[in-house]
């Protein structure tokens, strides 16, 4: 069935370091694609559909400290989203548009900016993929 995709990024908000940001955060989604093996966040594929929408979350681990998304950008690929903006109302979710002409199997790389425990310090670059599903 077509839906929207709900992505989690789960951040071990009290170890993370720009040298283990690839193990400290861990992708998952609603799609029942696997959860990304820690330490290869770059190549974490999310299964998306045409026309709906992809919803990023992010949350620290065992619910410590905070994870706000700052930005989501098209990184390379095809060009499968639009209008990527921050939810209303709600800084830590961010969202996107899947195109509804974009073709099955379709893959775009992206990047995923977060800041942890609300520190300038501690603004971190994760760069996964996202992929046309072709089953509905």
């Amino acid at each position: 069935m077509a839906k929207d995709t709900n992505i989690t990024l789960t951040v071990d908000t009290a170890s993370i370091t720009e040298s283990t940001k690839n193990t400290a955060v861990v992708f998952s989604d609603d799609r029942g694609d696997a959860a990304e093996t820690p330490g290869d966040p770059a190549n974490y594929v999310s299964s998306v559909n045409k026309n709906y929408k992809v919803i990023w979350t992010g949350v620290g681990k065992d619910n410590v400290g905070t994870v706000q998304i700052t930005n989501v950008s098209k990184e390379g690929g095809s060009e499968i989203m639009t209008n990527i903006k921050q939810t209303p109302n709600n800084s830590m979710t961010w969202q996107a548009k899947i195109k509804p002409d974009a073709s099955d199997n379709d893959e775009e790389s992206y990047t995923i900016t977060i800041k942890v425990n609300n520190d300038s310090s501690k603004v971190f670059t994760i760069d996964p993929k996202l992929r046309i599903s072709t089953t509905q």
